[in-house]
């Protein structure tokens, strides 16, 4: 499992738990947090968004491919 830590950039490694998130990981986006992809393609495994988390897509082609489970807890949203 890979935690996000930060509320920043999806591409700095800094912003997670073991570096960033590739098809082969579990991504969990802790209580309170937001992410907001970058353009182009992002791959994760599965992806869990906790308590009121909100993941945003930018204006510009964005692409999440989650290739496992989707969850997404009480309150959170996902905004494309």
């Amino acid at each position: 499992m890979i935690t996000r830590t930060a509320i920043v950039d999806w591409n700095n490694p800094a912003n997670w738990s073991n570096g960033v998130p590739d098809s082969t990981f579990d991504v969990f986006i802790p209580n309170t947090l937001s992410a907001t992809l970058p353009t182009g393609a992002s791959h994760v495994y599965t992806l869990t968004l906790g308590n009121n988390c909100q993941l945003l897509w930018p204006a510009s082609n964005g692409t999440l491919y989650v290739h496992g489970a989707l969850t997404v807890s009480n309150n959170s949203t996902l905004d494309m």
